[in-house]
């Protein structure tokens, strides 16, 4: 089965726009990231779309993460990192990871997708939000991660 042929309800998504000083035209950008429900798998998914991690957009994606779970009633999240090519910094991933698992998104079992031919870019939050009780692991691959949020 490939990604397109899930039945998706509704996409959550932002509008990033960047000001070009020199002309003052406004530019629409690629969202980063896209949140979707997986109605077939009773969970949300997070799509990111690559490029480098950053604070402000992990942190712009819980916000509307939190939206979806209040929407839909799902407590299961699969998270796709595969196209980030860069992580965010030690010290934002560890705080990152400390802000979660203080949210209400700790009581989320979440999967986490990354590329297996390049370092996990969610390692260090995997590891402290799971050491503070998230139920939390890494996937080199959707199918495998899917199978483990329907346990």
């Amino acid at each position: 089965m490939k990604f397109s042929d899930y039945s998706w309800s509704f996409v959550i998504t932002y509008k990033q726009v960047v000001m070009n000083t020199m002309h003052t035209k406004n530019l629409e950008m690629e969202e980063p990231f896209e949140i979707k429900l997986d109605n077939i798998n009773e969970l949300i998914e997070i799509r990111f779309r690559g490029g480098h991690d950053n604070y402000e957009m992990r942190m712009q994606c819980i916000e509307n993460m939190a939206k979806a779970m209040g929407q839909s009633g799902y407590n299961r999240m699969l998270v796709d990192l595969s196209k980030i090519v860069e992580p965010m910094s030690i010290i934002n991933q560890f705080t990152f990871g400390e802000g979660i698992s203080q949210s209400e998104l700790r009581k989320v079992k979440t999967a986490v997708v990354h590329n297996p031919k390049s370092d996990n870019p969610n390692d260090i939050i995997t590891l402290v939000s799971g050491n503070r009780g998230r139920d939390i692991r890494d996937f080199s691959s959707r199918e495998k991660a899917v199978d483990w949020l329907q346990d």
